[in-house]
């Protein structure tokens, strides 16, 4: 506490060190400012005269450039020549040296050139303005030399006494620069300009400019040693003042402590204070009854109470106070499992704080209080206990869910499967309907019977594409429809589908469009059901669009090694759909409203599956429209590049020979025979819902429609429609039509 004290005056055997420091700050501080200010003023000086004589020697260069310029020729150089080898009188009294003098004294009037000379290539003075320096041997003078070997050079010399060529002048600073002269043509030194500058007043002024700086310079580092003088001092007394208010406040911290201890104690908390240095723990009493200690029962040692906390919680309580004392951690918090004097345990919350550091920051001493949480593990726990059994009540309903779900799915593929079948047996007596009614209207004669038959055909036909509708949705549900591989002509697949919606198309005055974009020539996919998808959005664009046109597009988007990602779009001129409406186009049985099915039909299958087959293809669907401007629906299909030909028939196997391929540039001459042949390969095909049947009609049907005309269309719709029993029914009265068979 003595110490503490004696720093806290200004008479104290430790106050009187202080003042010498500040004195000791002070004479340090000007010497050193006084120090500054002379090399910032020597630096100053040395800078301004290099600078000085470097501007008078660029002058006196340039000057000497002008009266080489100017007399040189004519005046300088027949001079040197003139005076070769004469002595100094005989060069004086020469006759060229009064015009040259006079010539001279009118170029430099009002200049600050004191004096010009000039020496030939011997170091001999062949001209100066002081006539009686003519004659005089400079070979050894450094400036003479220099120049001769064609360096410029300067230098600032100071004469008492001078002789200028208007006068005697006293007392001057001057620049004296040498030039050499140098001539192109000979590629040398032909003579030297010595050329004298006064800077007696540049130099006055440089030397004040040097002053005021010396001066600011020193006025500025007083104002600055004063402010830091008064820093200083202030520091000082706040030093003194924050010792005092140190010394009340561990005053102040002792009684704060004992308020604290006894709040806490009353609270039923129990107060621990540590010395950090030396490990003494002190327990308060309330802290020791806790564990059912009495006062004097347990050693207040850091060892004896670390012996009680459970081996499990030590590693943690450990890394959490190291954490708190190294700073990583705001607050010292944990919880613990302490053994109590009987052997049992108790939860414990265990909290503290450091309450003194020494002068580096290092914790002294931490004050913290224990508390018994042991209730309220106890309800932590049984609350655990009841959430682990509503977990297992989840999960158990989970499975039950899941069993329900499984159950379910396999209700509905079972449905699927139902309706595949039904959908197949429904189409056999259909077929024979259908049938049988294009024979009845092939012996028909009665024109009423004639049209009651035709609308006999086409309600059976629309009944019929929606068993197929049913048949293929059905199939995908049930996972029963496969994907065939295999490589056809990319332009193929919308040339079919534009030929098979041509007649309704034209039918409605429709223009017809197709964009194909830079597409391989052959890909690999399953081209059936491509045709299928597109046809699916093709015909809706038919049916919803009364004026304009329709348009198919087929759009690369990206290509990564042989997997083709491709867009296949139909853009329509028709009624368009409300935004609203376009989420569940895609659905099962779904249409925009009930209006559009009371005036344009259908069941609302087509789009569903479309979308289905997309996805079988890697791909997706969706509609862009605008409500009386037209829809763009499309879908997307992963493919890969195509390699060769399509596949030839064999007598080993089924695959199909194909009479003409899609791409053919020519039109195929008609040939009963060979296009009754394709008919027979097709038959089978058709009645086994074969989807190669597709395949093989697109391969020839240049071949068909040229053999059998416009009974061919009927047949090549209901193939790309996948109507296979009406395309059987109609492939058979060819059959029976034709005169051969």
């Amino acid at each position: 506490m003595s110490d503490d004290v004696s720093q806290t005056g200004n008479t104290g055997s430790r106050g009187r060190p202080t003042f010498k420091l500040v004195r000791f700050f002070t004479a340090a501080s000007l010497v050193a400012f006084v120090a500054v200010a002379v090399l910032l003023g020597y630096i100053f000086r040395t800078l301004a005269i290099d600078g000085l004589v470097n501007g008078y020697e660029n002058e006196h260069v340039n000057l000497a450039q002008v009266l080489a310029n100017e007399m040189w020729d004519e005046e300088f150089g027949p001079l040197v020549l003139a005076m070769a080898g004469k002595s100094a009188v005989e060069m004086q009294a020469a006759h060229q040296i009064p015009p040259i003098h006079k010539r001279i004294l009118r170029l430099l009037s009002g200049t600050k050139v004191f004096k010009i000379k000039v020496y030939d290539v011997s170091g001999m003075t062949v001209y100066s303005t002081e006539l009686k320096q003519i004659g005089e041997d400079k070979s050894k003078n450094a400036g003479v030399i220099d120049g001769l070997r064609g360096l410029s050079s300067s230098l600032l010399v100071h004469q008492d006494q001078f002789s200028a060529f208007e006068g005697e002048v006293q007392s001057r600073d001057l620049v004296e620069s040498y030039v050499p002269r140098f001539d192109p043509a000979l590629g040398k030194v032909i003579g030297v300009f010595e050329i004298y500058g006064d800077a007696t007043y540049v130099l006055a002024e440089i030397g004040k400019r040097q002053r005021y700086m010396v001066v600011s310079v020193v006025g500025l580092l007083a104002l600055l040693f004063a402010m830091l003088f008064a820093i200083v001092k202030r520091a000082q007394n706040i030093i003194i003042r924050q010792n005092q208010e140190r010394a009340a406040a561990q005053e102040a911290l002792k009684s704060s402590e004992e308020r604290w201890q006894f709040a806490l104690e009353g609270s039923g908390a129990g107060v621990w204070d540590r010395n950090l240095e030396t490990g003494e723990v002190v327990f308060s009493k309330r802290c020791k009854e806790i564990y059912g200690f009495a006062e004097d029962d347990l050693a207040d040692t850091q060892v004896s109470w670390k012996d009680r906390i459970h081996p499990d919680d030590l590693p943690l309580v450990e890394a959490n106070r190291e954490a708190y004392l190294n700073g990583e951690k705001q607050a010292y918090r944990n919880e613990r499992r302490m053994r109590c004097k009987d052997g049992s345990w108790k939860w414990i919350l265990s909290r503290g704080m450091v309450v003194a550091r020494d002068a580096n920051g290092k914790p002294l001493r931490m004050i913290g209080t224990h508390t018994d949480i042991s209730e309220r593990k106890q309800a932590e726990e049984e609350l655990g206990r009841h959430r682990h059994h509503l977990e297992e009540l989840v999960d158990v309903r989970t499975a039950e869910l899941a069993r329900a779900r499984d159950a379910a799915e396999a209700a509905n593929r079972a449905k699927s499967s139902f309706l595949a079948n039904m959908s197949h047996e429904l189409r056999t007596p259909m077929n024979g309907i259908m049938g049988m009614t294009d024979l009845v209207l092939g012996r028909a004669t009665d024109s009423q019977q004639i049209d009651w038959l035709n609308k006999s055909k086409a309600s059976a036909q629309r009944l019929l594409a929606i068993i197929n509708d049913l048949l293929d949705l059905s199939k995908i549900e049930a996972g029963q429809l496969q994907l065939e591989y295999t490589d056809f002509v990319a332009a193929s697949v919308l040339n079919d589908v534009v030929s098979m919606i041509g007649p309704s198309a034209r039918d409605k005055g429709l223009r017809l469009a197709v964009e194909p974009d830079a597409l391989p020539l052959w890909l690999r996919g399953d081209p059936a059901r491509l045709r299928q998808a597109l046809l699916k959005l093709a015909g809706n664009a038919v049916k919803f669009t009364e004026q304009g046109s329709v348009t198919l597009r087929a759009l690369q988007l990206h290509e990564k090694g042989d997997e083709i990602l491709v867009r296949f779009e139909v853009t329509d001129t028709g009624i368009g759909i409300p935004p609203e409406t376009l989420s569940r186009l895609f659905r099962s049985f779904e249409q925009a409203d009930n209006s559009i099915k009371r005036k344009y039909g259908g069941t609302g299958l087509g789009l569903a599956i479309a979308r289905r087959l997309a996805e079988l293809m890697g791909g997706e669907v969706g509609a862009d429209s605008t409500p009386g401007i037209g829809s763009t629906f499309w879908f997307t299909a992963r493919l890969q590049r195509g390699h060769g030909a399509p596949p030839v028939a064999t007598a080993g196997n089924r695959e199909l020979a194909p009479e003409q391929t899609p791409d053919s540039p020519a039109a195929a001459a008609p040939d009963p025979a060979r296009a009754m042949a394709v008919l027979k390969q097709l038959e089978p095909l058709l009645a086994s819902d074969d989807t190669r049947a597709g395949d093989l009609f697109i391969a020839n049907r240049p071949l068909l429609l040229a053999t059998f005309g416009a009974e061919a269309t009927p047949l090549e719709r209901q193939v790309a429609a996948f109507d296979y029993p009406g395309a059987l029914a109609t492939l058979r009265a060819i059959i029976l039509k034709t005169p051969e068979n």
